[in-house]
């Protein structure tokens, strides 16, 4: 039975057990069965289609320049912090190629210390 058939049966279920003990004997948190989703805007969903186009022509876009994009191009009513809010939940990244600086390079030997053993 899958977590939220779970949760519905725990709901719907007309007994004389308390809901935390519905939940317990279910395994399943209170918070869950109580939780609804937010429903995004049909807004959010087009400023998500386009800000991703437009990411995946011109990955070097920060937040403010694609403020100004959506803003003076596209004529969107918009600012920064719905742009970022957006992005981050977008999950839309800088897909240029950065340096891997932690990455150790694996032909390169490792030199070991010859002056330990000398005292």
């Amino acid at each position: 039975m899958s977590l939220t058939e779970k949760r519905q049966r725990a709901v719907q279920t007309r007994s004389r057990l308390p809901l935390m003990e519905r939940c317990k004997l279910m395994g399943i948190n209170r918070s869950g069965v109580y939780y609804k989703p937010k429903i995004t805007s049909a807004l959010n969903e087009q400023l998500m289609r386009t800000i991703d186009q437009c990411f995946m022509a011109h990955p070097y876009y920060g937040v403010a320049r694609m403020t100004t994009y959506l803003k003076e191009d596209l004529g969107y009513q918009i600012n920064e912090k719905r742009v970022r809010k957006t992005i981050s939940s977008n999950a839309s990244k800088n897909h240029l190629c950065q340096a891997q600086t932690t990455l150790r390079d694996k032909a390169n030997c490792h030199y070991p210390y010859l002056l330990a053993d000398s005292k």
